[in-house]
Parts: structure tokens; C-alpha cells; sequence
């Protein structure tokens, strides 16, 4: 006899919101102090030709430009009107 029933999550509840990977958070802290040198690596190598570093810099310019639009939008807006 088995101790689940077929068709039935052994976790309903599903993981709890903003609940993250042990290993996946060491990960990015570990990231997080190595970022400046990494960057200059993606860099320099985007400058040599690699094709795979060219796209992540982009990638990251690209996210930095719309950023930079979503603000100047947002701070040309008047305070305390409803959004359109």
C-alpha cells in the first residue's frame, strides 16, 4: 500500500512566496562581490569578439536605457493623478 494518492501533490501548499534556493542565494552573494571584475571581463571579452559577452553587455545596456526612460516618464508625471 502506497502513502499518496494518485493525481495529488505531496505539497499543496506549493514553496511559500519569496521563498529561494539555499544554493542559488549563496551563489548570487558570492557574485555580488566579485561583480566590478566581472563586468570588466565581460567587457574586455565583448571587445575581443565573443559573441556570447557582446550579447550579455547589450543585454545590460539595453536594461540600463529603459530604466533610465521609466524614470524620466514617471518623474514627468503629476503627482496625484491617476495613471492613463
Amino acid at each position: 500500500m502506497t502513502s499518496w494518492v494518485a493525481g495529488q501533490s505531496g505539497n499543496p501548499a506549493g514553496r511559500p512566496p519569496g521563498a529561494t534556493n539555499i544554493f542559488s542565494s549563496k551563489a548570487r552573494k558570492i557574485i555580488c562581490k566579485e561583480a566590478e571584475p566581472l563586468a570588466q571581463k565581460a567587457v574586455s571579452l565583448a571587445l575581443e569578439g565573443n559573441v556570447d559577452a557582446l550579447r550579455l553587455c547589450l543585454e545590460c545596456v539595453e536594461e540600463t536605457a529603459a530604466l533610465k526612460a521609466f524614470r524620466a516618464i514617471m518623474r514627468s508625471k503629476p503627482k496625484g493623478k491617476p495613471h492613463e
